[in-house]
């Protein structure tokens, strides 16, 4: 399987080489496991036993937290080291209680990114969220935060064009763990942060894979609070028409209405990294010349399916004769249909006005956070009282 941008399942190996749209969102069914083309020889306690084990924070606190387990500990390291147990140091218990909180890498969600970085395509930096049960090979990385919820933050800074932009400009060629950890990090108590949480929870939770995630990080003011920031021409997807419970229609799955999220991340991570409006586009401008020649030649119908005139970016179903088509539809609408299977009215894509308008949503309600002390500009961090 092969990650994309906030898309976890984006091509199957099924699909060969020359496929470039992948996996339709809305095909997907909803137990999907996606392909795999290598095979575990291993028994399970073998495979797993060999992977890198990452503490449970919650688990270790509450052992260090309970003076049975901290007493077994030190009667287990006693035993170990043959001493007697009033010589054990309570640093040697700490780490015996770490031990045992730990799991297996491939049991957490993650964040996972291609290692290699690539600067001739649509983005550079593709990363998404994985589900526990998930390993991979070297040209994968993924890496758990300390919480759920930044692990989730994370995979959202990870889809944002300024981070891409970044590596872009950096000339980052590869990112490994070491090149990852330095790149720039979302802080859980930010204002911004239930918005872009919605936009890449919904990205990223195709499957019931997803549900325990879904479920533990809802937010119960996203439907009354969480919005598109802009008025998308023609959009039939409530972004905040959500339920505490994973559901079919929890995760974006039309062309249209998936895009438009991205692009709001885009705008919202820019405005949560200081970057203004103006920045913004320069930077779209400067290094990102095949998303723009996407966005150039791309539209989206009344039921948010794609059309574009470019091969690499066809919309799902789409042939080179529904683009001739709708070509002579926009040429004389009055004399000409509609490209079959498609529906008027027709929105064209024009990031740069939907980026400023995103931008100055996101950085309006960031004013509105600070003018009210429930964030701290300077330090990045929540007032202390």
């Amino acid at each position: 399987m092969q990650i994309d941008v906030a898309n976890p399942m984006f091509k199957q190996p099924s699909q060969g080489k020359g496929e470039r749209r992948g996996l339709d969102p809305l095909a997907i069914a909803d137990d999907e496991v996606p392909e795999s083309e290598y095979k575990r020889v291993a028994t399970p306690q073998v495979f797993l036993g060999a992977q890198d084990e990452w503490t449970d924070g919650k688990a270790y606190e509450a052992l260090l937290a309970s003076d049975e387990e901290w007493e077994k500990a030190r009667a287990r390291v006693a035993g170990k080291r043959k001493i007697p147990e009033e010589e054990v140091e309570a640093g040697e218990i700490e780490a015996f209680l770490r031990d045992k909180a730990g799991m297996p890498y491939s049991a957490w969600y993650r964040a996972a990114w291609r290692e290699r970085v690539t600067f001739d395509t649509e983005r550079a930096l593709y990363g998404a969220l994985i589900p526990p049960g998930t390993s991979h090979v070297h040209a994968v990385r993924s890496g758990r935060i300390t919480s759920p919820h930044l692990t989730v933050l994370t995979a959202g800074f990870m889809a944002a064009l300024p981070v891409d932009y970044l590596l872009r400009t950096a000339g980052v060629g590869h990112l490994d763990v070491t090149q990852a950890r330095r790149l720039p990090a979302p802080q859980s108590g930010h204002p911004l942060a239930p918005a872009l949480l919605l936009r890449t929870l919904r990205l990223n939770a195709l499957t019931t894979a997803y549900a325990d995630l879904w479920a533990d990080l809802y937010d119960p003011k996203w439907p009354a609070y969480e919005p598109w920031a802009i008025t998308w021409p023609g959009m039939r997807t409530d972004l905040h028409a959500v339920t505490p419970i994973w559901q079919r229609d929890t995760p974006l799955r039309t062309e249209y209405a998936r895009r438009a999220a991205l692009v709001e991340i885009d705008a919202l991570v820019a405005v949560w990294l200081g970057i203004d409006a103006d920045t913004l586009i320069v930077m779209y401008r400067a290094r990102f010349p095949v998303l723009q020649g996407y966005d150039d030649v791309t539209s989206f119908d009344a039921n948010e399916r794609k059309i574009a005139a470019r091969r690499d970016t066809y919309g799902f179903d789409q042939t080179k004769d529904h683009w001739t088509q709708f070509q002579a539809y926009l040429d004389a609408s009055d004399s000409n249909p509609v490209p079959d299977g498609y529906t008027a009215p027709f929105y064209k894509a024009n990031r740069e006005r939907e980026m400023r308008e995103a931008h100055a949503y996101f950085k309006k309600r960031l004013d509105e956070a600070v003018a009210k002390g429930l964030w701290d500009p300077e330090k990045m961090e929540v007032p202390t009282p």
